[in-house]
């Protein structure tokens, strides 16, 4: 939808939920479903062997009540750093431990930056904090995106182990060397794992996922090049001058 619309609407049994820029309503609405997925998980786990219970689809109590939440939760959530994409930060709910304090994109002078120079270098430091005191084991995961939706990569880290107290922070930082993306705007989420499968993503466990939350943009030495990416290569042949 992303590619096709500038604005979008959630409707919920004909009524207008949210009306607003498409980004912003897409991360409102994966949030929404996201939410009835981990209530019919955890409906599975509680219920009884042999007896029905009425699903979150047929619930409509449940469902209103999901979507209050989430519309409360958009005014409240704090910002996380000057990054944030249009409709704010989108956190889906994950196991109590670890949460993302702050993300800043920096330059190799530690200035913050959301404009890019395409071969320039660009780091992004995501800062957590414990909510307990503990020993954690962890992975973390950047997904980016083109403006329109389009998924470009993944970055999944090595495996972390911390030991830490009650409200410690630890800074992590994806760096990419040079930036190879052609020019225009990207969207990123960030993620904190418990156990991270990529072969089985329904069976991963995360602490703290930041939905699309993120942008910067990248400014290539040709301003009319629509390339996504500008891929490293070199060309061989007799002739060449």
């Amino acid at each position: 939808m992303l590619q096709f619309c500038e604005r979008a609407i959630w409707l919920e049994n004909g009524r207008v939920i949210l009306e607003d820029a498409a980004l912003t309503v897409v991360k409102a609405y994966e949030e929404f479903t996201q939410k009835l997925q981990r209530e019919a998980e955890q409906r599975a786990r509680c219920s009884a062997p042999g007896k029905r219970m009425t699903s979150v689809l047929e619930s409509r109590w449940l469902r209103e009540k999901i979507i209050k939440s989430i519309l409360d939760e958009r005014a409240q959530v704090p910002q996380l750093g000057e990054n944030v994409s249009p409709g704010g930060i989108s956190r889906w709910q994950g196991e109590r431990g670890l949460k993302i304090s702050n993300i800043r994109l920096v330059d190799d002078a530690g200035d913050v930056r959301d404009l890019f120079d395409g071969g320039e270098a660009l780091n992004i430091e995501i800062e957590i904090v414990a909510e307990e005191a503990g020993e954690f084991d962890c992975s973390y995961v950047i997904l980016l995106f083109t403006e329109d939706g389009r998924w470009i990569s993944r970055h999944c880290s090595d495996p972390f182990r911390y030991v830490l107290k009650k409200e410690e922070r630890k800074v992590v930082k994806l760096r990419y060397d040079e930036v190879l993306l052609g020019n225009g705007k990207y969207i990123f989420s960030a993620a904190i794992y418990k156990e991270l499968y990529l072969e089985k993503l329904n069976a991963s466990r995360y602490y703290d996922l930041l939905a699309r939350s993120f942008q910067f943009e990248v400014k290539g030495p040709d301003p009319n090049d629509i390339s996504v990416m500008r891929h490293p290569a070199r060309w061989i042949g007799d002739g060449k001058g």
